[in-house]
């Protein structure tokens, strides 16, 4: 089997990492449960790469992997919009950009480009 690595935007995309690395250890298992020599450890894996090999499979794994990046995304953001409004009210409040960034987690530049940009009251 032949892997190529597959770029988007300078990011690999995790299917293609998952199924290489998928094959890599689905063939170190097979020789070491080979070794092994048990029968029903074989029919196992046997039975979980049938299930896993399935399109039905894959799509559910992609919308899995899809719902938890935009739960991910969205917390992030709702904690970035709340450090700007903390960030806002602390400028407000003549608070030291140095106190802001370490209350906020903002960058300094962030905290900066608010001050700059005449968001503050």
């Amino acid at each position: 089997m032949q892997y190529k690595a597959d770029y988007s935007g300078g990011k690999a995309k995790s299917a293609v990492f998952t199924n290489a690395y998928a094959a890599v250890l689905s063939e170190f298992s097979r020789i070491h449960i080979d070794a092994l020599g048990v029968p029903e450890l074989k029919q196992a894996i046997s039975a979980y790469h049938s299930v896993t090999a399935s399109t039905e499979f894959q799509e559910l794994e992609r919308m899995r992997a899809k719902a938890q990046h935009d739960e991910a995304q969205a917390l992030w953001n709702a904690e970035n919009k709340k450090a700007t409004e903390i960030a806002k009210n602390a400028l407000n409040m003549n608070l030291l950009i140095d106190d802001i960034v370490k209350l906020t987690g903002l960058s300094k530049k962030e905290v900066e480009a608010l001050r700059d940009r005449d968001v503050v009251k």
